[in-house]
């Protein structure tokens, strides 16, 4: 058990050390002081932002939507994003609007999110829920739950590809993934790592 408790907490601090730390913007309206990388700096609303090295321009969670702005005068939007991540969103996954800046350019680098879990929505909680058995090779048994809950099965790489209800000791049918290591989230916050064989 202390082996479990262990990994557990390896993997949690593993998983909170890698913070995103640049978002690059490529051609955009002003490309000689929008351009460039933006280096991560302090958490606003809850979330991170990050400062260009020209220290002009900043993009930040505004507590509704991700916003490019003028660090002088945040009300000087340049553009904007709408999606919901724990990081600005890369062009790839969620394009950019213009409102004082057209085009946008392209967002990119390890600071953006290109999918709906990113590392940082990944929280191992040390809890009485468990799954089993693991390895498992064709049906994961959880124990532990109090009721009927939803959950959403993510492969390593932060994509969905299983979804269901399961509820104490019912089984998940595992059958049709890929041998890989999974991450089992439950609708309470809870997630579990399990590895299918």
């Amino acid at each position: 058990m202390k082996q479990i408790y262990f990994l557990t907490t390896i993997l949690f601090l593993t998983f909170i050390s890698l913070n995103a730390q640049t978002v690059t913007i490529t051609g955009s309206c002003d490309s000689e002081d929008t351009d460039g990388d933006f280096n991560l700096s302090e958490n606003i609303n809850g979330r991170p932002s990050y400062v260009h090295s020209n220290n002009f321009l900043m993009i930040r969670w505004s507590g509704a939507r991700w916003e490019a702005v003028v660090i002088s005068d945040t009300s000087i939007i340049g553009m904007y994003n709408n999606a919901n991540t724990a990081n600005p969103p890369a062009s790839s996954f969620s394009p950019w609007t213009a409102q004082e800046c057209d085009p946008t350019g392209t967002f990119s680098g390890d600071g953006t999110s290109s999918s709906t879990l990113g590392i940082n929505d990944v929280e191992l909680v040390t809890v009485d829920i468990k799954s089993y058995p693991n390895p498992a090779i064709d049906y994961l048994f959880i124990s532990g739950l109090e009721k009927e809950i939803k959950f959403k099965i993510y492969n390593t790489l932060g994509a969905k590809v299983q979804k269901g209800r399961t509820s104490n000791e019912e089984k998940i049918d595992i059958q049709n993934l890929h041998n890989g290591l999974y991450f089992l989230k439950f609708d309470n916050g809870n997630t579990l790592k399990f590895i299918k064989k």
